[in-house]
């Protein structure tokens, strides 16, 4: 058997064994409250066997879009891609070496700050080949994938453990299912009720405040904390998280950030830890957002429903590692990126306007315009403004733009 069926085995077998999940500040405070229903409304009669036929067709239905497009696609992408791992060290080697630039030289203000930002760009561009290795597609060896990953997540302060437990067997198997993603804001009804909701809802994009700028530059390091001290007690789905272990990793990296700055000064700190950290922040959060923030809720798993792509610049592609492309990743989490292009273009063919990889930009746009708050009959709602919009003119415009040309599938790999 090839190493890459054995790969993609043991993740089948991951995703089988997990359960449950962790929200943000959210529905898992509200477990009880959430209704359930159709993707993005709420109704408490739907007929359970109704739902249960309906899952079944939707699992038949990627299944068979999945097994078509691994049966077309070359053995070779389904491989693992050691060279990853180079490609790490090598931008380890990059942030290493642009810190003690920064540390050493005399340089002007502004060229400090440019160069700040240069780091801060590194690092996005580290986490995701951390993302990478997490997913098993760089090296085999769970001790080499935690050493990558905790080079590539330190900024953030992410331990790994929690990433495996967190992202692999939560967040790709409940995406955008109530009470389990972590990556949807809940329901209005747990709005209503909660005040730490309504806190978290004024610091979204979409909620119309200045506060929200605030999100991209911070908020995966502060979700990062809230899943580890918090949610992870709250939500299933945790049970095989080692919290010991996870909680030290946090102290670990937590410490170590705090050890330099103290030992660096104002001035310094903020070059190398505070400005990089919000650039890289910045920099995955661009796409996260869009990833699954503008897809409804779900009774079933179905990656054409709950995901979505973006398209992004070649270079913008080249320098994240094919990032932009989520519904692929979702369809294989265990193939490297770099083959995500080849994906793509059979989802095009296959998935017809189910797949949506509206251009980057516009998809930020429609975060930052639209509500996060689900409310009932299939719409996105602002309840402090009583803004709102429907799943269903949201995608009408999302398809209306996804039009944007394909990447050659013969080349275009990172």
């Amino acid at each position: 058997m090839s190493s890459a069926n054995v790969a993609f085995r043991k993740e089948r077998k991951h995703s089988a064994l997990a359960v449950a999940a962790v929200s943000t500040l959210t529905a898992c405070d509200e477990l009880d409250s959430v209704p359930r229903g159709n993707a993005g409304s709420a109704p408490l009669t739907t007929d359970l066997g109704n739902r249960i036929r309906q899952g079944e067709r939707t699992a038949a239905h990627i299944a068979t879009i999945k097994a078509k497009i691994r049966h077309e696609l070359p053995p070779h992408v389904f491989r693992r891609c050691p060279a990853r791992a180079l490609t790490a060290l090598v931008l380890g080697a990059a942030i290493a070496a642009l810190t003690a630039v920064l540390l050493t030289a005399r340089l002007p203000g502004f060229s400090s700050l440019v160069l700040s930002v240069v780091l801060g760009g590194l690092y996005g561009s580290l986490f995701f080949l951390g993302h990478e290795a997490g997913h098993g597609s760089v090296v085999r060896q769970w001790h080499l994938q935690d050493a990558l990953m905790g080079i590539a997540f330190l900024i953030f302060l992410l331990p790994p453990t929690l990433w495996r437990v967190w992202h692999n067997r939560v967040h790709h198997v409940h995406t955008n299912l109530p009470d389990y993603d972590p990556d949807n804001f809940g329901w209005l009804a747990a709005y209503r009720r909660l005040r730490s909701i309504r806190v978290v809802a004024a610091f979204t994009p979409g909620s119309g405040r200045w506060i929200s700028l605030l999100y991209l530059p911070t908020w995966f390091t502060v979700h990062t904390q809230l899943v580890l001290w918090f949610q992870s007690r709250r939500c299933r789905g945790f049970e095989s998280l080692n919290r010991p272990r996870a909680a030290t990793e946090s102290l670990v990296m937590v410490g170590f950030w705090v050890w330099l700055a103290m030992q660096l000064g104002p001035w310094s700190s903020l070059l190398v830890i505070v400005l990089p950290m919000m650039v890289a922040n910045t920099i995955i959060m661009s796409y996260i957002v869009t990833n699954h923030l503008l897809r409804p809720v779900v009774d079933d798993p179905d990656p054409l429903a709950t995901s979505m792509s973006v398209t992004t610049h070649p270079w913008m592609d080249l320098i994240h590692f094919n990032f932009s492309h989520h519904v692929e990743h979702h369809f294989f989490p265990a193939m490297s990126p770099r083959y995500a292009p080849l994906v793509r273009a059979k989802l095009r063919q296959y998935a017809g306007d189910s797949f949506l990889a509206p251009p980057h930009l516009r998809a930020l746009r429609a975060v930052f315009r639209t509500p996060r708050i689900h409310g009932e009959h299939g719409v996105l709602v602002d309840p402090v403004s009583g803004r709102s919009i429907r799943f269903a003119d949201l995608d009408s415009a999302l398809v209306a733009v996804t039009g944007a040309r394909p990447r050659d599938p013969r080349g275009g790999e990172p």
